[in-house]
Parts: structure tokens; C-alpha cells; sequence
């Protein structure tokens, strides 16, 4: 499973460059700002949007980072990769994903953390300890 970060000092950027819809590396002004301290490892990614609030926005995952050039996954969260210019935003934003996740795990009763799907987390006869 891959780990997504987060954190609150993340601050936007833009595109150095443009980034046209099939490329899956693009160079940002400033990757640490928008990063705001958080390192990517193998196995983790960041979410960022470019464009936001725009006809163009697209959510991509970071997944990896070498100065200030992402690797990403295009189209992430239903959006699509398309065409953007030079001095677009990038954002570091939540997304509608990672609210629907973290409801589904908290809605989870059963099959969650390893516990075998015949278990249940919290039963609601037994006295809990």
C-alpha cells in the first residue's frame, strides 16, 4: 500500500515549463516550499493540483522528487491529464480521495487492521476493554 504525505507549511508554486498531457515529470519553481519540509521515499507519494479552480486543474501524486523536477501519476481522482502552461499553479491540496478513504476505514468494522473478516473491531454486546 502506498503512503501518502501531507503537511501544513506546504506553500504553491508554479510550472517552470509547460507540461503537456503525456509527460509524467515536470519542474516546479520551488519543490521544498511545496513540499514544506516532507521528504518522498519509495512507496510514498504527495498530492498535488495544477490549475486549481481552473477548467484545466488536474490532480497528480508526486512520487518521486530530485531538486525541483516530480515524477508523477497523472489523472489521479477522476481528473485528466491535460496540457498546462508555464507559471501554472501547483498546489498541495487533500483531495475528495483521501476523505472518502479515511471515512470508509472509519465506517470499517470488519476486515480492518489484519483482524479476519468473521471478527468484529467493536462488538456491541461484550463489555469493551
Amino acid at each position: 500500500m502506498t503512503t501518502r504525505k501531507y503537511t501544513s507549511r506546504s506553500q504553491q508554486t508554479t510550472l517552470t515549463g509547460s507540461f503537456t498531457s503525456g509527460a509524467t515529470t515536470v519542474t516546479v519553481t520551488s519543490a521544498p516550499t511545496l513540499l514544506g519540509g516532507v521528504t518522498i521515499s519509495a512507496g510514498q507519494t504527495f498530492t498535488v493540483v495544477i490549475d486549481p479552480d481552473t477548467a484545466l486543474e488536474e490532480i497528480v501524486d508526486v512520487t518521486a522528487v530530485s531538486g525541483n523536477q516530480l515524477t508523477v501519476t497523472r489523472g489521479v481522482d477522476g481528473s485528466t491529464g491535460v496540457d498546462h502552461s508555464a507559471g501554472a499553479i501547483v498546489r498541495h491540496m487533500i483531495i475528495g480521495r483521501d476523505l472518502r478513504e479515511a471515512n470508509t476505514h472509519e465506517e470499517g468494522a470488519y476486515s480492518v487492521h489484519g483482524i479476519a473478516a468473521s471478527s468484529t473491531v467493536v462488538g456491541t454486546t461484550d463489555t469493551q476493554t
